[in-house]
Formats: C-alpha cells, structure tokens, sequence
C-alpha cells in the first residue's frame, strides 16, 4: 500500500517481528525491541536488493509490527521450566518497569509490571496499558477460589502471580514490609468470606525476584530471596 516491493516488505515484517521476539526472550525492554524490530527490518529489505525508499519503509513496517505484536498485547514466555520462564519474565518486565514511568508517579522509582504464572508453567506479562496500582484486577478472573487468565477466549488457571515494586532493599528492607505488600496485593487471594484460598505471591525489587507468603505478617516481615537477576 506504501508503494513497496511487496516480498522486500514481507521479509521486513517478518525479520522485525522475529527480531523483536528474540529480544524479548532476552529480557529487552519496549524501546529495544522497537529499535532491533525497526534496524533489522532495514537490514533485510537491503539484503533483498531495495532501495533506500523500500529500507525506510520497512523499517517503519518493521517498528509497527514490533509495536502490535509486543506491547499491546498480552506476552507469553513459554517452556517447561517453570523456573527459567519466572527469569525471563522478570527481565523483561523489569526492563518495561524502567521504561513506562510517567511523571505523575513522583518518587516511584519504577511503574508496576505485573506477570501471572500459569499452572502449565508459562508466565504471561499483562499489556502495559492494563499495568498500574490495580494492575492484576483488571487481567485476572476469580473463579470458585481459583485465578484465571483469559487468552484467546481460553481460561488458563494461575499458580501465582508476580509483579514489580518500586524501591530498594537497602532502603526498605528496615520496616516490617520492605516489599511494600498491599492490601490490594492481599486480596487477589482472598475469596468473599475473607479466606485465603492461595498465599505466595512474587515480587521483584531492585533486580531480586523474592517470595512472600501474603497471608503471613511474618512472612511479609522478612521475604524469601528467590533469586536475583542482577548475575
């Protein structure tokens, strides 16, 4: 429709979209996935022989796919490693953390991110426009004491959920909940009557991924490091 060789276009989209897939893997957050989407889609129009006309618009193809593909929709990390899946979300969210900090936040030092792990071992990042202080309500459904993600029109259950906090330990870690649990973070686990029908919920602070037992002062008290993404 631009006007463009229509394979040096389709190779363009499809680079840019594989390119923004591996970053994610990686861990890259929004805007360097953008930016590999956006450089790789360039490189492969010149490889297939366009002009300097046909690389600028693939790079703009390349930049749209990147954008539709990875940041308004839901994104998956998928294996059978539960463990390895929980790493890579967490890259990747704390990279979107950095990025997605908007002025009226004041002295946050990172916007809230938040990730459900799925009983079949995947982790799913919620859409960074559904992320903000209520950001698991609005993604996930409660069901008979059960928490559901609804992907392609198929309820999928959670085994926890994971999401950034601002702040740091050196700073936090003084007061009886350095993590900064929240009553909101409390009752995503708690049914009608007040029960907790789940209790570890995961949270990531100053590149540590930590484990917290929601339903337990103690526990809140003093978080179990899970591991730290800063080695």
């Amino acid at each position: 429709m631009q006007g463009g060789n229509f394979w040096q276009g389709a190779i363009g989209g499809f680079l840019g979209s594989f390119s923004g897939s591996l970053g994610l893997g990686a861990g890259m957050n929004k805007l360097g996935m953008i930016g590999i989407s956006t450089a790789t889609s360039g490189v492969g129009v010149a490889i297939a022989g366009g002009n300097l006309k046909d690389i600028f618009y693939g790079m703009v193809s390349g930049a749209t796919v990147a954008t539709l593909n990875h940041l308004l929709h839901y994104v998956v990390i998928h294996g059978k490693d539960m463990s390895r899946n929980i790493k890579a979300a967490a890259r990747y969210m704390v990279g979107q953390s950095k990025t997605l900090k908007t002025p009226a936040q004041g002295d946050a030092s990172t916007h809230e991110v938040a990730a459900a792990i799925l009983k079949d071992g995947n982790v799913v990042v919620f859409p960074e426009q559904n992320n903000s202080e209520n950001h698991a309500e609005v993604n996930i459904l409660k069901d008979n004491d059960k928490l559901y993600v609804v992907l392609n029109g198929k309820g999928h259950e959670v085994a926890y959920v994971m999401h950034t906090h601002p702040g740091s330990p050196l700073n936090e870690f003084g007061n009886p909940n350095p993590l900064g649990v929240s009553d909101n973070d409390k009752n995503l686990y708690r049914n009608k009557s007040g029960k907790f029908f789940k209790r570890t919920q995961y949270f990531i602070m100053d590149g540590n991924v930590y484990s917290v037992d929601v339903s337990s002062a103690i526990s809140i008290q003093h978080p179990q490091l899970e591991f730290s993404l800063n080695k």
